[in-house]
């Protein structure tokens, strides 16, 4: 999170059309005094660009002409071996959910009860004020 400028940092407006300029062109060279000073007024805008500032800074993975790309390594886990853990979970996690729809189905009822009964008070009430 960014914080805005405080009393021992003056503000500079001009500073704080760079920050927007380069946020915009730039965002990697932008600084924390330029963070700090859009922070002051539009502390989204530059948690925003802290974020775009990290991006740019990150390194870029280049393709060098004639050297190909690292190929991804297998997980040593194979389908046969996900299908067979999915497959001994997936009745457990199905009982769990009927278990939980039950229960909600439950409370429903309970609620739909406490209404009606709601109901009947207030109108049990409002005939006892007209006698």
């Amino acid at each position: 999170m960014i914080l805005p400028i405080d009393d021992n940092e003056p503000f500079d407006l001009n500073l704080l059309h760079e920050a927007v300029r380069l946020g915009r062109d730039h965002p990697e060279q932008l600084t924390d005094s330029h963070l700090r000073h859009l922070a002051t007024y539009s502390p989204g805008d530059a948690q925003r660009l802290l974020e775009k500032r990290a991006e740019a800074q990150r390194p870029r993975l280049v393709r060098m002409p004639g050297i190909p790309l690292p190929q991804p390594q297998p997980s040593g886990i194979s389908k046969a071996a996900v299908e067979a853990i999915i497959t001994g979970i997936g009745p457990v996690i199905k009982s769990r959910f009927e278990e939980r729809d039950k229960r909600i189905a439950a409370l429903e009822r309970q609620v739909k009860t406490l209404t009606d009964e709601l109901v009947a008070l207030q109108a049990h009430y409002a005939l006892s004020e007209t006698d």
